[in-house]
């Protein structure tokens, strides 16, 4: 996974604040058909478990995602959801990765604040088979932050 902090232009250009890049040789290490979660450090990272935390008071106003390349996956379903340690799909749900294509989700809760620190968490569920199978495929996430903590209300 690679996570890259877009540029001026880029947020002014398209509202979003970063993206997440997960290319399939990431999962082929997973070892069952079932649910993995990727953690993309966004805010600060965890020293005792490697995954990222969001800080209370942190704005998602948007995600959009890009299957760049289409998956190759032959034994059932591939899907993945974003969402985050609440609610599983609170940004995208479910989402075939073996079509390629670009959607665009608002959160639920339009903008959607976080009282207490929390992750961002990319689900990606095998319906058959292992992850070890997967042949190809690159899915581009893109997501909206902004620090609400040092405003005024």
């Amino acid at each position: 996974m690679k996570i890259i902090p877009l540029s001026v232009q880029e947020k002014a250009d398209h509202g979003f604040t970063h993206k997440i890049i997960i290319p399939y040789t990431d999962m082929t290490g997973w070892t069952s058909g079932t649910a993995y979660s990727i953690y993309p450090t966004l805010g600060t990272a965890s020293a005792a478990t490697g995954t990222g935390t969001i800080p209370a008071g942190t704005r998602v106003r948007a995600c959009a995602v890009n299957v760049s390349t289409a998956f190759t996956f032959a034994a059932g379903t591939l899907v993945h959801k974003i969402g985050d340690g609440s609610v599983a799909d609170r940004f995208v749900a479910s989402l075939d990765l073996k079509t390629a294509g670009y959607t665009e989700n608002t959160p639920t809760t339009k903008p959607y604040i976080y009282g207490v620190a929390d992750t961002i968490d990319i689900t990606i569920t095998c319906g058959a088979g292992t992850p070890a199978t997967i042949a190809a495929g690159e899915l581009h996430v893109f997501i909206a932050l902004s620090d609400t903590a040092g405003l005024e209300v």
